[in-house]
């Protein structure tokens, strides 16, 4: 699929590169990118990201995973020392518009603007492995963040499953890389992927916003003009235990579509109600959500079928 010692990239178009022998170029530019295989040849396609302005809001588990992996970036002298793969693995988890996505999009920016890259793999997790082993063939020291949203997705499937975890602490590992992987549904994952530090090193639930978060939310994306007529105290105590996703909702729909603020907050409230948590598995079992509760699924965990699995880590 790609040459077997590739030392460049040829770039195919402006946003398509395809690692390859020979002088061509040595770098490609600091972004995010995706693969695909063309013709039975490996390629990286670059994707541009769009999205609404985002917000390192106070006193969020977001701002605590951002300074956590800056400083990682800054630590690579002390794993090299101890002679430690210099790798990090963080998986958020949370319910839906908690903001995961949005913490990763600010890292995976913050990233790029260091000059690092970015990838997002397809379903097929071997084009992961395609691609780390391109990059590290040509860029041997090239900071990279993988983004592995919805985890429970990409790891269904025996042969999904093996290839993901043999590149997180298994036979195929790369330094210089950051794992960042999202679930909305921690119960299905099980031990191997929650009781292994090797694979993800920190365990992290995202809820929803603050009552600073949510007045910082407000005050940072309301207009001035929007403010004369908005009560942001009021709004502030009205979405307590709503989403950033309901927060935005809220402020598109009175200040940019016109519809009437009592009528939108009803509606986004009767919407939370109605949504299926995403720990519903472990509140029926243990009256408590999230991963401090995962006791009794490491109880009933049934042996992993993948080979990957038969030596377990002492």
């Amino acid at each position: 699929i790609f040459p077997q010692t590739p030392t460049q990239w040829l770039q195919i178009t402006k946003d398509v590169f395809i690692p390859t022998q020979g002088r061509v170029q040595e770098h490609i530019p600091p972004a995010m990118y995706t693969s695909n295989v063309v013709n039975n040849q490996f390629q990286l396609e670059r994707i541009e990201l769009v999205h609404d302005e985002l917000l390192d809001l106070p006193d969020s588990v977001g701002s605590y995973v951002i300074s956590s992996i800056q400083h990682f970036w800054k630590s690579q002298e002390q794993f090299i020392k101890r002679k430690q793969l210099y790798k990090r693995g963080i998986l958020l988890y949370g319910p839906p518009g908690s903001g995961k996505t949005a913490t990763l999009t600010l890292l995976a920016e913050d990233l790029i603007r260091k000059g690092g890259i970015v990838f997002i793999p397809s379903r097929n997790s071997s084009s992961l492995l395609w691609t780390l082993r391109a990059i590290r063939h040509i860029e041997k020291e090239r900071p990279i963040i993988i983004l592995l949203e919805d985890l429970d997705e990409l790891m269904r499937g025996e042969k999904q499953e093996y290839q993901l975890l043999s590149l997180l602490d298994g036979e195929y590992q790369f330094n210089n890389v950051v794992y960042l992987a999202t679930t909305n549904h921690p119960d299905r994952l099980g031990p191997r992927i929650t009781n292994r530090p090797s694979r993800f090193d920190e365990l992290i639930e995202v809820g929803m916003p603050s009552a600073s978060s949510r007045l910082t939310y407000f005050e940072s994306k309301l207009l001035p003009e929007d403010k004369v007529n908005v009560n942001i105290d009021q709004w502030v105590k009205d979405t307590a235990g709503l989403s950033l996703a309901h927060l935005r909702e809220l402020m598109v729909a009175v200040t940019c579509l016109g519809r009437t603020y009592e009528e939108t907050i009803e509606r986004l409230k009767v919407m939370a109600v109605k949504a299926p948590t995403t720990t519903d598995g472990y509140l029926k079992k243990k009256g408590s959500a999230g991963f401090g509760a995962y006791e009794s699924a490491v109880e009933e965990a049934k042996p992993c079928p993948s080979p990957c699995c038969e030596a377990e880590l002492p």
